[in-house]
């Protein structure tokens, strides 16, 4: 697939020369988080603790190979 200005409308970048959120850097295999599971009796948020196992997933650009600001992405 070819890069065109159009295509580019599809991705929100925070500034003009940002990568669509890329992860091109190491990421952490697991990350712990506490989240909210209903109510305890005295009315306090009832909290669980969950672990996330991220999978190593490349870039799902559909014009990475002929978008400029994808130059040197590792899954370029």
């Amino acid at each position: 697939m070819t890069y065109t200005p159009e295509s580019d409308l599809n991705h929100n970048r925070i500034s003009p020369d940002h990568r669509y959120s890329c992860h091109n850097g190491d990421r952490p295999k697991t990350i712990a988080y506490q989240s909210q599971n209903g109510w305890t009796e005295d009315g306090r948020r009832a909290m669980v603790d969950h672990v996330t196992e991220w999978l190593d997933i490349p870039c799902g650009h559909s014009y990475s190979g002929s978008d400029p600001n994808c130059q040197g992405c590792k899954w370029r």
